[in-house]
């Protein structure tokens, strides 16, 4: 998190901040194209660096659901792991797949907790 954040602070310094956006901006887009041709579901997850609210977030991924916000309750928070107050670490589902169950462990994994999800497949999309 402090390396993060302190990258953000000297992108902020160096004027390199729109450069660092347009980099994350690029890694969702090449998801989201990759991802449109494909010819099953998709399911992407893992750490999105995408908090709730994200303009990347609704722009590039709009069309598919979120297994916390369809299986879970509460905050979701995944980031920093001995405190966390962001959810950053998500499971995106797409046409043909549902989320039974999406927890957050409270084991610290690394400097995010952990996610587990329960998914399972409705369709023969």
């Amino acid at each position: 998190m402090r390396r993060r954040f302190r990258e953000l602070i000297d992108a902020a310094d160096s004027g390199r901040l729109a450069e660092l956006a347009s980099f994350r901006e690029a890694q969702a887009k090449s998801i989201a194209e990759m991802v449109a041709k494909a010819r099953h579901p998709v399911l992407i997850a893992g750490d999105t660096n995408l908090p709730e609210g994200s303009l990347f977030l609704r722009r590039y991924f709009s069309g598919f659901k979120d297994a916390f916000v369809e299986s879970s309750w509460g905050f979701g928070f995944t980031h920093p792991a001995k405190l966390p107050w962001l959810r950053l670490d998500r499971v995106l589902l797409g046409r043909g797949l549902v989320a039974r169950s999406f927890e957050v462990l409270p084991k610290r994994a690394a400097s995010h907790r952990p996610v587990l999800a329960e998914v399972v497949r409705t369709s023969s999309d």
